[in-house]
């Protein structure tokens, strides 16, 4: 996410990035954290943007992307984009990442109908860790916002990292753009 952040903040929009619990530490560390102390840790991270920004729109990645439809569920934020984000598993996951998983898409899964804001939802049809029907089932649990669907083909699980990154930037700076005032 850090070139997405990057790119973002030099076009002059405010970015956070989150360091969620347990990531950027050890293995040993992270396999303490889970998905709840994950929900928190951006749910922090809004309170703290709120702090400076009337508008705040959650940007995530795989889970960063559950995360970001978590706070769209609870109404913390003005819009999301959900990139790869999971409702189904893919192929290459380790069974304790699996059962975290599982239980976040079960949490926000059953809410997502509470989902009110402008969404940009992505997907890679190349993607080995989520089931690329997983954009399907999530636009659909929230067609009362009507999100805006992109698919793209070149690109792997890290969309922010893959062949169409700058395209990418792009379609999300684009998104950004109806939240200025």
């Amino acid at each position: 996410m850090r070139f997405m952040g990057e790119r973002l903040a030099e076009a002059g929009w405010t970015v956070l990035g989150i360091l969620l619990s347990g990531h950027g530490t050890t293995p040993e560390q992270r396999a303490e954290t889970s998905w709840e102390d994950w929900a928190k840790d951006v749910e922090v991270g809004v309170k703290e943007l709120r702090k400076s920004c009337d508008t705040v729109i959650g940007i995530g990645l795989s889970m960063g992307g559950l995360l970001a439809l978590h706070l769209a569920t609870l109404g913390l934020v003005d819009g999301i984009v959900a990139m790869n984000a999971p409702m189904v598993a893919g192929e290459n996951l380790p069974v304790d990442a699996l059962i975290s998983l599982d239980r976040a898409i079960n949490q926000v899964g059953r809410k997502l109908d509470m989902v009110k804001c402008p969404a940009l939802l992505m997907q890679s049809m190349k993607d080995r860790t989520v089931n690329p029907i997983s954009v399907n089932i999530i636009e659909n649990k929230i067609q009362q916002v009507r999100p805006t669907v992109i698919l793209w083909g070149k690109s792997g699980h890290i969309l922010t990292l893959g062949a169409e990154r700058e395209e990418i930037v792009l379609r999300v700076q684009d998104f950004l753009r109806q939240f200025q005032v």
